[in-house]
C-alpha cells in the first residue's frame, strides 16, 4: 500500500507543478489553473504561517509515506526531491 501511495504522489504531485506552470496557456484551462495556483499560493503563505514559508501538504503526506518506507535525508524542495529522484 505504502508504494502504491509513493507512485500515486509521484505522478499527481508531479502532474500539479507542470499544471501550475502551464495551465494558463489553455483556454479551457485557465480557470482551474486559477484555482490551482490559488490554493497552491494559500498552502506557502497562510499554511505557511503555521509549518513554514512554502509549506506544501502534499510534500508532507509523500515524505512521511517515504520515510515509512525507509527514505532518509529527504530534501526541504520538492522540485529537488524530483530531480534527484528520475
Amino acid at each position: 500500500m505504502l508504494i502504491a501511495l509513493h507512485y500515486f504522489f509521484m505522478f499527481f504531485h508531479a502532474a500539479l507543478v507542470i499544471f501550475n506552470i502551464s495551465g494558463w496557456a489553455f483556454r479551457k484551462t485557465k480557470r482551474l489553473n486559477l484555482l490551482t495556483l490559488s490554493l497552491t499560493a494559500f498552502s506557502w503563505v497562510i499554511l505557511g504561517f503555521r509549518y513554514g514559508f512554502g509549506y506544501c501538504p502534499l510534500t508532507d503526506w509523500h515524505y512521511d509515506v517515504l520515510e515509512q518506507l525507509g527514505h532518509e535525508n529527504l530534501p526541504d524542495s520538492y522540485i529537488k526531491f524530483l530531480t534527484t529522484a528520475f
